[in-house]
């Protein structure tokens, strides 16, 4: 895929560019461009080169070997400005120094967020556009006759069916696809658009398509002022991370369903921000293309730990006496002080918590799970946590993750308060079923 013709915006040549950090600062001329794997790489040529030694360069050379492998602080990387021929601004506040060749010709690598301009006022858009380089599997869209305005220029009228819309607090959000990119368009006229609704609207588009969007772009324009950030700091894959998605794409589905659940999750993380459920999302759909141990670590560990950061009342299943006494009948015992200690141990860390089996227990009371989800989680669970295969049947092993997976996505629905349909990937055929 090449990237650099798919999203506008590089090569680009800056007249004047500054580099620094702490008491180092570089000056000079060069060009902005994506190198062979994706990553936005900066060419400086310095207007005073620096007067080099052998000495000097063999200095620079050990102490590169000696940095191999380490982790870098942010005394390692410049801050970067730049300004194009047409007088944009270009920033950064990262960036690594890959090779000077002999102090001539500085290389380095954009490691965060690259930020393009020609205002200063760059919190007051109603408008954006994001550009993401990678074709996203979306649902599809039987009757949709769409006439938006981007700006005062930009005008789109489509009648495509591969154009999602959304309507969310008065803010439009139109998706699409073309060629080996996906395009989303976000417009409200009376709310300020921030990074963090981009943000908010990129997860929740991860979680409805279960894919990792972890490169793109962002172009705000309005009232004459323009910015663009570019999120290129990771190197370019050849395809798309995916998983398998809550509500599998397909036309049969009433899109009725694909939008509530994209408000209901949009509205959650919005409210209850995003971690630890976006990271916990990322683990599971990377894990769907792994070995199918880790898939199964991964995803029994996920139900875990979403059931301790979002169901767990704190409450104990065992009094405070009963927990006391049976520390007692331990240290009344004749073993060895150190199995006493670490009986204590786990009795303390074991009964004075909720387990996962305690809340699991205590959904199903309340009839929002089945039982077959229980079960099916404890007998993935426990053999691989102790790195035993759950069953010599390798399509067994697969259903009781594919299980599994469904068990993780009920206890979003749960969250979220979504009750429509989704897929059963425990079930021959994924088919469709009711919300429990």
């Amino acid at each position: 895929m090449d990237i650099e013709n798919e999203i506008g915006g590089l090569p680009i040549d800056l007249h004047d560019i500054e580099l620094f950090k702490a008491d180092d600062i570089i000056k000079g001329k060069g060009v902005l461009s994506l190198n062979p794997i994706g990553l936005i790489e900066l060419k400086i040529f310095p207007d005073h080169p620096k007067e080099f030694t052998i000495d000097e360069i063999f200095k620079s050379i050990n102490q590169s070997t000696a940095d191999a492998g380490k982790l870098l602080t942010e005394e390692a990387y410049y801050s970067f400005n730049g300004t194009a021929v047409n007088n944009d601004h270009y920033f950064c506040r990262r960036l690594l120094i890959t090779d000077h060749q002999n102090f001539r010709v500085y290389t380095g690598e954009i490691c965060s967020e690259l930020v393009i301009t020609n205002g200063t006022d760059a919190d007051a858009f109603h408008v954006a556009r994001v550009q993401i380089p990678y074709k996203i599997n979306l649902p599809s869209n039987h009757s949709l006759h769409v006439e938006r305005k981007y700006s005062d220029q930009w005008t789109t009228r489509s009648i495509s069916r591969n154009i999602f819309e959304i309507i969310i607090e008065d803010t439009s959000i139109d998706i699409f696809s073309r060629s080996g990119t996906t395009s989303i368009l976000i417009q409200n006229k009376d709310y300020i658009l921030s990074e963090d609704d981009i943000h908010f609207i990129i997860t929740t588009i991860e979680f409805l398509t279960s894919s990792i969007i972890d490169r793109y772009s962002v172009e705000y324009e309005g009232s004459g002022i323009y910015r663009r950030v570019f999120r290129y700091s990771v190197p370019q894959r050849r395809a798309i991370t995916k998983g398998k998605p809550p509500l599998a794409i397909s036309a049969s589905v009433n899109q009725d369903y694909f939008t509530e659940l994209f408000v209901k999750f949009h509205q959650f993380i919005k409210i209850n921000d995003l971690d630890p459920l976006a990271s916990i999302l990322i683990s599971v759909i990377s894990a769907q293309n792994s070995f199918i141990t880790t898939y199964a670590l991964t995803i029994t560990t996920a139900i875990e730990n979403i059931l301790h950061s979002y169901y767990s009342t704190g409450k104990r299943n065992f009094s405070k006496s009963d927990i006391e006494f049976a520390l007692k009948e331990v240290n009344g015992t004749n073993l060895c002080d150190l199995i006493k200690k670490r009986l204590i141990g786990m009795i303390n860390s074991v009964f004075e918590q909720e387990s996962a089996d305690d809340i699991i227990r205590d959904l199903i009371k309340q009839g929002k799970l089945k039982k077959e989800f229980h079960k099916n989680w404890k007998k993935l669970r426990n053999p691989v946590s102790h790195g035993k295969d759950p069953t010599e049947d390798f399509q067994e092993y697969i259903k009781l993750c594919e299980s599994n997976l469904v068990f993780f996505y009920v206890l979003v629905f749960i969250l979220i308060g979504y009750d429509g349909v989704y897929s059963d990937y425990s079930t021959y055929g994924y088919p469709y079923v009711d919300t429990y």
